[in-house]
């Protein structure tokens, strides 16, 4: 999925709050683009490395280790 920040900044999840580890600017790139940057960050998880924004992040840290994501509270 991608999240939209209230400055319009796309980044992959809500729990990046960085700007500079966003994609873009709602407005600043193609969405093809945004896609593109998106499906390497998913990628780089599904061969076990850990994209910069992601590090600390434990559903990140379960995708590498091969767990997959990891259950949700109350599920």
């Amino acid at each position: 999925g991608l999240y939209m920040d209230r400055h319009g900044r796309l980044a992959p999840c809500c729990m990046v709050k960085d700007a500079a580890a966003s994609f873009a600017t709602l407005g600043q790139a193609s969405m093809a683009d945004v896609l593109a940057q998106r499906h390497a960050m998913a990628l780089a998880l599904a061969q076990g490395e850990t994209p910069a924004p992601c590090l600390g992040c434990n559903v990140a840290r379960s995708i590498v280790q091969g767990r997959g994501a990891p259950a949700q509270a109350g599920a």
